[in-house]
């Protein structure tokens, strides 16, 4: 969470940095101080405003902003206006059902003024190819990044943007206003609202920074090479992606010059490319000693017999973590580097300790569960048995946490049919195939309702990134347990037809 004292957009990447902690290197067996590094997941737009105080009625909610001075409300950015819904669980999910499904009407209003909002909405966050929380292949498909960070950090599920105040007047000023939003139903029994339950300028940051690795002498006298951003402090870093591979060789009778490594398995094998260029193949082995991986390169050089009494030095440019060490990190822990300040005084802090980090397993199962995984199409994929097996392939705590993977399984458990139908809908003034899935479900397996709708819409917006080019997707949900039937708009390449 972070406070500015303007409306600023703070781009995503920015870096921040976490109160040293106390480190026993494995190579020196002692003590020393050690910095974990964040980076910012997602752009934000920094409101000068804050929430001062949230009224719970029978139906309603009423939102208290403060401002430092009294001023226009039309010029301090209302209309990027994103909710973080904060607090227990089954607080955050039942408000986020409310807000998604059942706004009555919402209002602004000030000592002087009450200005209803027509054209008042929200919309999720966390779906779109910007909101990753990590970076993703550019060539996988992003339903599965969705669903994989759904299971790994729901929470970051829980934002959510407000439309619809982007054309107050200017006449309109205050110190002080109000957002009084009504629903359609009573607000259910347990939400227990705080004023700190919806939350302003928060944002995603991950145990992920840039980094460059320890210089690798290329003598092209062994099979690998040992990649590691820090050989003293091994156990504080781990290696999440490859940037870029680039070497420098240095003949016996010429100058210096750069060499630039592809990735072997990138399939960019051109047969006239020169001397400059080589290629480098990454192996990923569970570490032995330490909790997470071991990483070493091997490369294929032109005319290597020729290059082995010539010096090279290779440089790689990496994405980092640091292992296990963030997790030990508490709350209000995390502030911004002071580098990523470039406009104005900002200060931050970390709403929630670190998370355990999670790693695949380097084992066949895996192997054979994606090979199952990349052998789905559309329509097989509308299979009840073949959602649950990728939803079981991406949910990566279950595989770590006994008691979380036994929720799992009553969660898929719980999907007791699923059904699909060609429909038709006009769009732009021409017709438009899609498909119409049902899902039907028992509440029961989840928290509350509100548990229930957020994991259908992860599902809704899975089934809409699958679809082929021009064709929609349209899910309905129904609520064994109370009757309830919930829609999910039918979007075609992530637009909502109209």
């Amino acid at each position: 969470m972070l406070s500015a004292n303007t409306q600023q957009k703070f781009q995503q990447d920015n870096l921040f940095n976490a109160t040293p902690l106390y480190v026993q290197s494995e190579e020196t067996n002692h003590e020393t101080l050690f910095q974990c590094r964040f980076s910012q997941s997602r752009d934000l737009w920094l409101m000068p405003t804050k929430i001062s105080n949230i009224l719970q009625q029978t139906t309603a909610i009423e939102i208290t902003f403060e401002l430092a001075t009294k001023q226009p409300l039309a010029n301090i950015g209302l209309d990027k206006l994103c909710f973080y819904l904060n607090g227990a669980p089954f607080t955050t999910n039942q408000l986020y059902f409310l807000l998604s499904q059942h706004v009555q009407s919402a209002s602004l209003v000030t000592d002087v003024h009450t200005l209803p909002l027509t054209h008042f909405s929200v919309t999720p966050v966390g779906f779109q190819k910007q909101d990753a929380l990590l970076p993703y292949p550019k060539n996988s498909y992003d339903g599965y990044r969705i669903l994989q960070e759904f299971f790994c950090f729901p929470e970051a599920f829980l934002f959510l943007d407000i439309h619809g105040l982007d054309d107050i007047p200017l006449a309109i000023e205050a110190e002080q206003f109000k957002l009084v939003i009504n629903f359609d139903l009573e607000i259910p029994d347990g939400v227990i609202l705080y004023d700190d339950s919806i939350k302003l300028n928060c944002t995603p940051i991950v145990n992920l920074f840039p980094i460059d690795s320890e210089a690798i002498n290329l003598t092209g006298k062994s099979e690998e090479y040992v990649l590691s951003p820090n050989y003293q402090l091994t156990e504080c870093f781990d290696i999440f992606s490859i940037n870029e591979v680039r070497g420098l060789r240095y003949p016996n009778d010429a100058k210096p010059y750069p060499i630039t490594y592809t990735a072997f398995e990138s399939f960019y094998h051109q047969n006239h490319q020169t001397q400059n260029h080589g290629y480098y193949r990454l192996k990923i082995s569970q570490n032995e000693q330490l909790y997470g991986y071991s990483h070493r390169l091997s490369f294929v050089r032109q005319q290597e017999p020729q290059l082995q009494q010539c010096e090279e030095t290779v440089s790689v440019a990496l994405n980092c973590t640091n292992r296990y060490i963030a997790s030990q990190l508490s709350t209000r822990s995390i502030d911004l580097d002071s580098a990523s300040i470039p406009y104005g005084a900002l200060s931050a802090k970390n709403l929630f300790a670190p998370t355990l980090p999670l790693y695949p397993l380097l084992d066949k199962t895996l192997y054979w569960s994606e090979l199952t995984n990349l052998s789905l199409n559309y329509q097989s994929l509308l299979n009840l048995d073949s959602l649950k097996k990728i939803l079981q392939l991406y949910d990566l705590p279950s595989v770590y946490n006994t008691q979380v993977a036994r929720q799992s399984q009553k969660r898929l458990d719980a999907l007791v049919d699923l059904h699909s139908e060609h429909i038709e809908h006009i769009y732009k003034g021409l017709p438009v195939r899609g498909l119409k899935t049902t899902l039907v479900v028992h509440q029961n397996a989840f928290l509350s309702e509100g548990s229930l709708f957020l994991f259908c819409t992860v599902i809704a917006q899975f089934f809409t990134l699958y679809t082929s080019i021009n064709m929609f997707h349209e899910l309905e949900v129904i609520n064994l347990d109370n009757k309830e039937v919930y829609r999910w708009p039918a979007q075609i390449n992530q637009h909502i037809l109209k």
